[in-house]
C-alpha cells in the first residue's frame, strides 16, 4: 500500500537492523504457531481462513509496536492505506495472473500443447472461501516479509542486499513448513525476488500481495494445490514427463526475469522522476 509520504530517514545500524528483523521473524513464527493451534478448532475448510487472517493482524500489531520502539511510522515500511491501493493491488493480480499465463505458454513451446480439461464444478462456498483463504494468507506473509523486513534491511543494507536476505529467508521459512528443496528453490525463491522487486517498485504491499494473491489462485484453479480445482491441466500426447520436468525450472526462469524486468523498470522511472528510491 503506498505510502502517503516517502520512508522515514530514521537508519538503524546494520547490526541493529539484523538485530530487529530476526526478533520480528521470531515473532511471526510464535504468532503463526499461537494462531495454528487456534485453527485445530475450526472445520478443516475454514481453518487457513482463520490462521491466515488472524496472523496477519497481530503481524500489523507487531510492526506497529516496533516502529514505535524506534521512533517510525507505517509509512517507512510502506502500510498506510489509501485509495490507490485498490488500483495497485489489481495491477499486482494482473502481472501475477501474465506471469502464470507466460509459463504455460512457455512449456507448451517447449513441451508440447495443453490441454485444459474442466473439472467438477465446486460448490460456490468452496470457491469463496479459497479465494478468500488465498488473499488472507498471501497478506499475512507479505506483511511479514514484505513490510517491517525489506524495507530496514534495505536502508540498512541498500536494495539488492535487503531483497536476497528477505528472498533467502521467506524460502527458509517454506523449508520450515516442509516444502521440498527443489520446490523451493525453484518456485519459493524466484517468487520471493518478484514479490520484493514490487514491493519496491510501488513502494508498498498492495501490488505484491496481488501478485502473490494471482499466482497462487491460477495455481489452485488448475489443481496444482491440491483439492477442488476448476481445471486440470495436462500435455497432450507423450510428453507429460517432459513437461513435468521443465515446468519448475521453466517457473524459476520466468519469476526471476520478471523480478528482473520490474527491478528494471524500477530503476528507469526513478532515473525519470529523479527521486531517490529510499
Amino acid at each position: 500500500m503506498m505510502p502517503t509520504t516517502p520512508p522515514h530517514p530514521l537508519r538503524l545500524s546494520r547490526g541493529r537492523a539484523v538485530g530487529h528483523v530476526c526478533g520480528f521473524w521470531i515473532g511471526y513464527l510464535v504468532i503463526l504457531w499461537a494462531f495454528g493451534i487456534a485453527k485445530g478448532w475450526l472445520p478443516p475448510r475454514f481453518g487457513p481462513l482463520a490462521w491466515g487472517g488472524a496472523s496477519a493482524v497481530g503481524l500489523l500489531g507487531l510492526t506497529v509496536w516496533l516502529l514505535r520502539r524506534e521512533g517510525r511510522t507505517v509509512d517507512a515500511v510502506g502500510l498506510p492505506w489509501s485509495v490507490g491501493s485498490i488500483g495497485r493491488f489489481a495491477a499486482g493480480l494482473v502481472l501475477g495472473t501474465a506471469v502464470y499465463a507466460i509459463v504455460l505458454l512457455v512449456i507448451s513451446l517447449l513441451a508440447g500443447p495443453l490441454a485444459m480439461t474442466r473439472a467438477p464444478a465446486p460448490a460456490a462456498t468452496a470457491i469463496l472461501t479459497a479465494v478468500a483463504a488465498t488473499l488472507a494468507l498471501a497478506t499475512m506473509e507479505e506483511i511479514g516479509f514484505r513490510a517491517y523486513p525489506l524495507w530496514t534491511l534495505a536502508r540498512s543494507f541498500g536494495i539488492w542486499w535487503g531483497q536476497l536476505l528477505v528472498a533467502a529467508a521467506f524460502a527458509l521459512v517454506h523449508v520450515l513448513y516442509g516444502w521440498s528443496m527443489s520446490a523451493v528453490v525453484l518456485g519459493v525463491f524466484p517468487s520471493a525476488l518478484l514479490f520484493g522487486a514490487v514491493a519496491v517498485a510501488t513502494r508498498g504491499i498492495a501490488a505484491p500481495t496481488g501478485v502473490h494473491v494471482a499466482l497462487n489462485l491460477c495455481q489452485w484453479l488448475m489443481g496444482e494445490k491440491g483439492g477442488p480445482a476448476v481445471w486440470h491441466i495436462g500435455v497432450r500426447g507423450a510428453s507429460e514427463p517432459v513437461a513435468a520436468a521443465l515446468a519448475p525450472w521453466i517457473g524459476c526462469v520466468v519469476l526471476t526475469l520478471s523480478a528482473i524486468g520490474v527491478t528494471l523498470w524500477w530503476g528507469w522511472r526513478g532515473k525519470r522522476t529523479r527521486r531517490a528510491p529510499l
